[in-house]
């Protein structure tokens, strides 16, 4: 399953392209489309703000959602302008749904 979308810009229109999904929606590759470029970050380039546990004590199983982040380990792709990176995550958390999958409960 692929998430796209569109951010109007005054000067640059930028377009994303997400491959995860259930059960592991945190490992799809981002592809991102900028003026009239294709710039690829790859699987694992954002985390889920999400989080799934186990709790032993009560044996429950718990599962949030939370905003996307970037990736410690992120690569900026060679010609991205990093400028628009904060631009470009309030666009994966606008289109992409949030996390946790809980694939891995």
């Amino acid at each position: 399953m692929c998430y796209t979308c569109n951010m109007e810009e005054t000067m640059s229109k930028m377009k994303i392209k997400y491959t995860g999904k259930w059960p592991n929606l945190c490992a799809g590759s981002l592809t991102v489309y900028l003026d009239d470029k294709v710039y690829r970050f790859g699987a694992y380039a954002i985390r889920s703000g999400g989080e799934c546990y186990c709790d032993f004590h009560d044996d429950s199983t718990h599962i949030s959602q939370g905003d996307w982040y970037w990736s410690k380990d992120l690569k900026v792709p060679t010609g991205f302008p990093e400028v628009r990176l904060y631009e470009l995550l309030a666009l994966i958390n606008d289109e992409i749904p949030h996390g946790c999958c809980g694939g891995c409960t």
